[in-house]
């Protein structure tokens, strides 16, 4: 992993102490691959925009507040926005899981979206690839969930007005299914990481440090924008 500027704020991201796992993390914000939970969670919010579109429309989340600029960091000259590493801080401040480490949620956050879009962009590398029809398909079968779900379909109706789509079409937009392509993509990467290393599934610590290791393993350039306590 090559590292660019501010590139010593990235140690302090990486080494950090027990929090959400990256799954949990996942299930909790499905913004960045929650595939298949609205038949788990009812207030569970469906991808709205990829992380590289020039301009990103991430919903308004009960308790997220933006004050980051526009974008923190660059992986490999691929933006990470300001608002997206809000709402993650938001999600591990919000956990009610009593082993959630709290004492570092922007550094933890970052963390987490830095080796997410590693381990996204460089899947292909390693054999691993989610064809446009493969994310359509799962849209569609979440849009089927959600529209039979009335705390689903309300969340949804909000992203869709912002989009300028009824629900109905909303699963249907690139731009959703953009983003779907994305969650299974990093999902498919981290199970392969994991299957690869035989004891990365006893715990959460051994799960976090067999992708943090991966990652850091993959030719990258990464460049943090922001100072990182």
């Amino acid at each position: 992993m090559i590292m660019g500027q501010n590139a010593g704020s990235f140690v302090h991201v990486y080494a950090r102490s027990s929090r959400l796992t990256a799954f949990a993390l996942i299930l909790a914000l499905v913004l960045l691959g929650a595939i298949g939970t609205f038949s788990q969670i009812e207030a569970a919010t469906p991808p709205l925009i990829p992380k590289n579109a020039s301009e990103p429309m991430y919903p308004n989340l009960p308790g997220v507040v933006d004050t980051y600029p526009t974008v923190v960091a660059y992986v490999d000259g691929h933006p990470i926005w300001g608002k997206l590493l809000a709402i993650r801080v938001a999600a591990l401040e919000q956990s009610v899981d009593p082993t959630v480490d709290k004492s570092h949620p922007e550094r933890d956050a970052l963390h987490d979206i830095i080796r997410d879009q590693i381990l996204t962009e460089h899947a292909q590398d390693y054999g691993i690839s989610v064809s446009y029809d493969e994310a359509r398909a799962e849209a569609q079968r979440e849009k089927a969930l959600v529209l039979s779900n009335p705390g689903a379909r309300t969340n949804t109706a909000l992203l869709a007005k912002q989009l300028g789509v009824s629900v109905g079409d909303y699963f249907d937009q690139p731009t959703v299914i953009a983003a779907y392509r994305d969650a299974m993509t990093l999902s498919e990467m981290q199970n392969d990481i994991l299957n690869k290393t035989p004891t990365a599934r006893s715990d959460d610590a051994a799960t976090e440090a067999a992708l943090d290791t991966f990652a850091d393993g993959i030719h990258a350039k990464v460049q943090i924008l922001i100072s990182v306590p």
